[in-house]
């Protein structure tokens, strides 16, 4: 279930849903989510055939106030698996319109089982704002291989000592 407070893309061929999926795909999709591998997560579903290229499904979070943080960070989990993957875009709208922060594109893993990937974006041109953030995909017509799933989104203060990267 996605609370009505957040806003997503309704179309009965591409759409963000809740998972784990109730009937898992072949070749696409995690096995599992993130924190712990039996939880939720939000993944790009796909049914059917039709509409105009490319299909685009968003999730849109509500206004998320900025303020109290510095230097705000945005965190996430990414998975995508599918031969037929298209576009993973994350935007940020502070009232001014909408922003690319990210560009993801094509598939990142081998298989359901690897590991997540996470993305770490600096929000501090954000700082003292209201934002709102778009969680897009994107695929081809008649392409059933395009599950893009996201898990553990979380908007936090910039640590002062980065984790370590390439360990």
């Amino acid at each position: 279930e996605i609370d009505a407070c957040y806003n997503r893309t309704v179309d009965n061929t591409y759409w963000w849903s809740p998972g784990p999926e109730s009937f898992p795909s072949f070749q696409t999709g995690p096995s599992g989510d993130h924190t712990t591998g039996n939880g939720k997560y939000l993944f790009t579903n796909t049914q059917g055939f039709g509409g105009t290229a490319p299909l685009i499904a968003d999730f849109v979070t509500p206004q998320i106030n900025l303020v109290p943080l510095n230097t705000p960070e945005l965190t996430f989990w990414y998975h995508m698996y599918g031969s037929q993957i298209g576009t993973f875009i994350v935007q940020i709208n502070n009232g001014s319109g909408w922003t690319t922060l990210t560009t993801i594109t094509g598939q990142q893993q081998t298989s359901k089982t690897a590991p997540w990937l996470e993305s770490v974006v600096n929000l501090s041109a954000y700082a003292n704002d209201t934002i709102r953030l778009r969680f897009r995909g994107t695929k081809g017509i008649n392409l059933f291989n395009t599950e893009i799933a996201i898990d553990d989104i979380d908007i936090h203060e910039t640590p002062g000592c980065p984790k370590p990267s390439l360990i």
